[in-house]
């Protein structure tokens, strides 16, 4: 059954879903936001969770931040990071689970597809 109506689409909802699908696409960031599913962290405490310099996080954040998914508060010097959405995680997570075309994880056919030999 398809369903054939017209879907008003707001170009301003659509940067804000750009922006959110270009903060997911690290995987810095993708960690990020799955610890802090756990809870509130410090900003000192993502470098060595991520495993990443801490001026690399920090842009990291600063992205998360931008596309709305994560929260800071100050608590004297210290920066404390949240999730905006808690409903994120588990979607996150259930995209995790999705099985890839097992064309599309072959480096051999990308590479002949997209002619890059």
């Amino acid at each position: 059954m398809s369903i054939n109506r017209k879907v008003k689409i707001d170009a301003i909802e659509i940067e804000k879903l750009s922006r959110m699908f270009h903060a997911l696409s690290s995987p810095i960031r993708l960690k990020i936001l799955l610890y802090l599913a756990d809870g509130e962290h410090c900003a000192c405490e993502f470098p060595g969770l991520v495993n990443a310099s801490q001026p690399n996080t920090s842009r990291n954040l600063l992205v998360l931040r931008n596309a709305g998914l994560v929260k800071y508060r100050k608590e004297g010097q210290k920066m404390i990071y949240s999730l905006v959405c808690s409903d994120l995680v588990p979607l996150i997570l259930q995209w995790m689970q999705i099985k890839i075309s097992p064309v599309l994880t072959e480096t051999s056919v990308l590479t002949k597809r997209l002619d890059l030999s």
